[in-house]
This record gives C-alpha cells, structure tokens and sequence, in this order.
C-alpha cells in the first residue's frame, strides 16, 4: 500500500485507541499543544494510503470478532426486552455501544461506509417503584 513505517504504526494504534490524537501522540512522539496535535492527526488521516489502511484494519477487526451492524442491533434489542422486565437495560447498552466503537461501527448504517454521529438516549426506569406524584395535582 506505499505506507511509511510511521504511518503503519499510526494505522495501528489507532485502531487499538480509537482516538486519532493518542495515536499520533505515541507514533510521532508529539509534545505540542492538543489543538496541534488534534491537527497534525487529523491531517495524517486525511491521507488517502492511510485513511484506506484504517478502513482495511477496521475491516479484518469486524471479520475477526464477526459483528455486524445486525449482530448489534440484536444485542441492543435483548438489552431492551431485559430492561424492560428487569430494568438492567443501560449496561448492556453501554457494552453494546462500546463494542460498537471499537470497531468504528458507531454511528454508521448499513449501506453507507462513512461513520456519521449519532446520539442515542436510553431511559431506564425501574417498573418495581411507583412514580412519584405531585402532591399539587393529588
């Protein structure tokens, strides 16, 4: 793929990080300022050899561990369903989510390779106590 031996190195951590700056910081030992650093990484990023040996990286990570957009939606599904008889939902959301992460799935869907952001909220209540009531409205 015509990588230097830096530019592998960042590819792989990362991958192992998820975060472009740390990745850069332990490659190029950069000391400088974050907004420097958040710069210089995104800059390396931008590259098309190396945006395309991230994507490789993050593609093996999904063929190894076998998760697919769908396999998560499952999860999150039975995370629902359990949270819903047993109100234990948001660590299973947050595992899911995380995992979702690591292998830079978050946020994307399955027909579009690029990753968009996506805020999801999860409210948890515990079907087990009575809802408290206004004493105005009683």
């Amino acid at each position: 793929m015509g990588l230097t031996v830096k530019q592998e190195k960042f590819c792989q951590a990362y991958i192992e990080t998820g975060n472009a700056s740390e990745a850069y910081r332990q490659v190029y030992s950069a000391k400088g300022n974050a907004a420097t650093v958040a710069r210089s990484a995104h800059e390396v990023l931008e590259n098309p050899k190396v945006a395309a040996r991230v994507a490789e990286l993050k593609e093996d990570q999904k063929d190894r561990h076998n998760v697919t957009v769908d396999s998560l939606l499952g999860e999150l599904e039975e995370a629902r369903k359990v949270g819903k008889e047993k109100g234990q939902a948001a660590a299973m959301v947050t595992a899911t989510m995380s995992k979702a992460k690591l292998l830079g799935m978050e946020g994307s869907s399955p027909d579009d390779e690029t990753p968009t952001s996506v805020k999801v909220t999860v409210q948890v209540q515990d079907a087990r106590r009575e809802p408290k009531r206004d004493p105005a409205t009683a």
